[in-house]
């Protein structure tokens, strides 16, 4: 199965700053939708529960397969997300979709791709042109000799 697991595509954007480069992250729906049908072919279930302690949230995927073997793997964060302006409500649901999103993807292997500079805002790194990498390859070629 894991072969066929997809790559997901970072489509959700958050502005934390008006002015600042959006951070992209990898949407609880795009995930859903590109690995349940995947999953369900193989026999998986998977379903999530919660627990909240020590002002910390722990989100836990429960992975049954119709073979009989479970796992639960577990994913903790902050309590409340704190970021932006949310009512209490929008804080607690925002850390249970961050920590939800990330135990499926860790508890599957599932890799996202896009953008993604942790919030520093500083976009892009620019890449080296090839003369540049053929210089670095004749400075180890030449300390290799």
């Amino acid at each position: 199965m894991q072969p066929q697991l997809p790559v997901i595509t970072k489509q959700g954007r958050i502005e934390y700053k008006p002015g600042t480069r959006p951070t992209q992250f990898a949407r609880w729906d795009d995930i859903h939708q590109a690995c349940m049908p995947i999953l369900q072919e193989y026999g998986f279930a998977v379903s999530f529960d919660s627990e909240n302690a020590d002002n910390r949230l722990t989100v836990i995927v429960k992975i049954t397969h119709t073979g009989g073997h479970q796992e639960c793997p577990r994913f903790t964060v902050p309590w409340l997300d704190t970021g932006g302006s949310k009512s209490p409500a929008q804080q607690a649901a925002s850390s249970f979709s961050l920590a939800q999103r990330h135990a499926f993807c860790k508890a599957f292997n599932i890799l996202t791709i896009g953008q993604d500079d942790d919030g520093s805002g500083k976009g892009t790194v620019e890449q080296i042109t090839e003369a540049q990498a053929q210089e670095i390859r004749d400075v180890v070629e030449e300390c290799n000799n």
